[in-house]
């Protein structure tokens, strides 16, 4: 996994090169507790126009993912705070 950032310091971008097979990303840097894990106010998947769910607890920023994959070479949850 890898992240950026956006210019304005709003979205965090997670870049992901594998889908899991269970369907859960956790991003254990994103644990409550975490300075960003509070100021999380959405969580979406590029190039997935449903939405999907999202919870922050003491393991991480839990994010399940659709069924099928979007893309077969990786992905990336946008995370706006």
């Amino acid at each position: 996994m890898r992240f950026t950032r956006s210019k304005d310091n709003k979205t965090l971008f997670a870049i992901v090169l594998a889908w899991p097979e269970d369907g859960i990303i956790n991003i254990k840097s994103m644990a409550n507790g975490a300075p960003t894990a509070e100021k999380i106010k959405n969580v979406s998947l590029i190039g997935y126009d449903g939405e999907i769910n999202w919870k922050t607890n003491e393991k991480g920023l839990i994010v399940s993912l659709p069924k099928k994959p979007t893309s077969e070479h990786g992905f990336a949850i946008k995370i706006h705070i």
